[in-house]
């Protein structure tokens, strides 16, 4: 999903935003807080933190719902539009903000992370938290949307 509204900004500006919000940084680490004995992860949690901080609207919800919201009147309200796999690396290259996730049709909370570049390098928390790599670092094989 990319802000179709959004002006293009230089190429440093979310490399930047990514390195001060720091995906390494103690709120984003996994860990148990629901007392279950499973780590939660908070990828949800960096990616609003990370739009937050580029002045891009993102609601502070499981992945799985932001999924929805992007894809449904609120978030295109807010100026989100779905894109393809090869307009999103061209879309983050141009300095558009772009999100990649995969809504999990079983139940547990999905996963979102921010694309950085034209390779489709990501910065996200979750199992493994990254500042910048490769997509499949994230996603793996899964259905991603853009």
């Amino acid at each position: 999903m990319s802000p179709n509204a959004c002006v293009p900004r230089s190429q440093m500006e979310l490399p930047a935003a990514v390195a001060k919000v720091n995906p390494f940084a103690e709120k984003y680490r996994k860990r148990d807080v629901t007392g279950d004995g499973l780590d939660e992860t908070w990828c949800n949690v960096f990616a609003v933190d990370v739009c937050a901080e580029l002045g891009v609207h993102l609601p502070q919800m499981r992945a799985n719902d932001q999924m929805d919201w992007l894809d449904g009147d609120a978030g295109r309200a807010a100026g989100w539009v779905p894109c393809a796999y090869h307009e999103a690396g061209e879309r983050a290259q141009r300095g558009e903000r772009v999100l990649v996730g995969w809504r999990n049709p079983a139940g547990h909370p999905g996963h979102i992370a921010l694309v950085l570049d034209a390779e489709l390098h990501i910065a996200q928390s979750g199992r493994h938290n990254y500042a910048w790599a490769p997509l499949t670092s994230g996603f793996g094989n899964l259905p991603v949307r853009f």
